[in-house]
This record gives structure tokens, sequence and C-alpha cells, in this order.
């Protein structure tokens, strides 16, 4: 998992072709604000022991990350997810803690890539 960058530019440069340039950007910033609020939800489950509230939380980031190619994060997501369905919370904390890092990172560098 090591392997998975933070930013990976080809599905943002996608949906600019699917798009364009200004939407691409816009997008980045919607995912740029919904963020916190998100992980601040999928903290709030974590701590009130809610393994479908944290399974949520992390569907929804999952591919919203994707789509601008934080790849990272969107690994994180999905096994956040996996260990909530299988209702194993005690390794979650560790894995918020590397979601909120490869959000920081992916969304720095999304945010600076040429489009």
């Amino acid at each position: 998992m090591d392997a998975l960058p933070d930013f990976d530019p080809a599905p943002l440069l996608a949906l600019r072709e699917a798009t364009d340039a200004d939407t691409a950007r816009d997008i980045i910033g919607i995912f740029a604000g919904d963020a916190p609020p998100s992980l601040a939800a999928l903290r709030a489950a974590l701590a009130a022991g809610d393994a479908e509230g944290v399974r949520k939380a992390a569907h929804r980031m999952k591919g919203a990350a994707g789509t601008i190619g934080l790849m990272r994060a969107q690994d994180c997501c999905l096994r956040i997810e996996q260990a909530a369905k299988q209702g194993d919370l005690g390794v979650v904390p560790q894995l918020v803690g590397e979601l909120q890092g490869s959000v920081d990172r992916g969304l720095a560098q999304a945010q600076t890539a040429p489009l």
C-alpha cells in the first residue's frame, strides 16, 4: 500500500478531458471543502462505536478521492470501509490518521497540478 501515490494526475486529467479545466478545479475545491467535515463525521462515528456510520463515511470519501486522483486516500477509505463492515473498529484509528495525512498531501498536489 505504500506503493500507492498520494496523488495520481491521471484521474484528474480524465476529468478535465470529460469536462474542462475549470470544472476539474471546482471539483478539487469541493473535495477540499468537504474533506474536513467528512473526516469529522468519520471520527465521530468511530468515537460512538458506530461501525455502519464509519463505513458510510469512508464510502462517501472513497469515490470522491478517486475522482480527483487521491489514490492513497481512496485506498485508506476502502480499508476503513472493509474493517467497519467486519466490525473491526480497532484498526480504524490508525487508518484515519493515515487517511488524514494522505488527504492533506494529495490535495496539496492536486491543487497545484497543471490542468
